[in-house]
C-alpha cells in the first residue's frame, strides 16, 4: 500500500506542477485563479498520499507547495493551515 501511495502522491504532484505551468502559470484573471485553486487541491492530495505512504518529507513538500499558492491567491488563513501541516510532516 506504501508504494501505491507514495506513486499516486508523485502523480498527482506531476499534474499539479503541470497546471500551474499551463499558458504562463499563475496569471491573472480568473483562468488563472482557478488553475492556480485546483493545483492546490491536487498538492493538498499528493500530500494526504504521502502521509499514508509514510513519506513525511515529500508530504510536508506537497503540504508547503499549496501553502504558496494559497498564499498567493491571498488566502491567509488556508495559507497558515497548510504550512501547520507541513510543519507537523517534517516534525516526524
Amino acid at each position: 500500500m506504501g508504494d501505491q501511495q507514495r506513486s499516486k502522491g508523485e502523480q498527482l504532484m506531476i499534474e499539479a506542477e503541470a497546471m500551474l505551468n499551463q499558458d504562463g502559470g499563475m496569471c491573472c484573471g480568473k483562468k488563472g485563479r482557478v488553475r492556480s485553486e485546483e493545483a492546490c487541491m491536487l498538492y493538498v492530495k499528493a500530500a494526504n498520499a504521502f502521509k499514508m505512504a509514510k513519506e513525511w518529507h515529500k508530504a510536508g513538500n506537497a503540504f508547503a507547495e499549496a501553502a504558496t499558492i494559497e498564499l498567493k491567491n491571498e488566502r491567509k488563513t488556508e495559507s497558515a493551515m497548510h504550512f501547520v501541516e507541513a510543519a507537523k510532516c517534517y516534525k516526524k
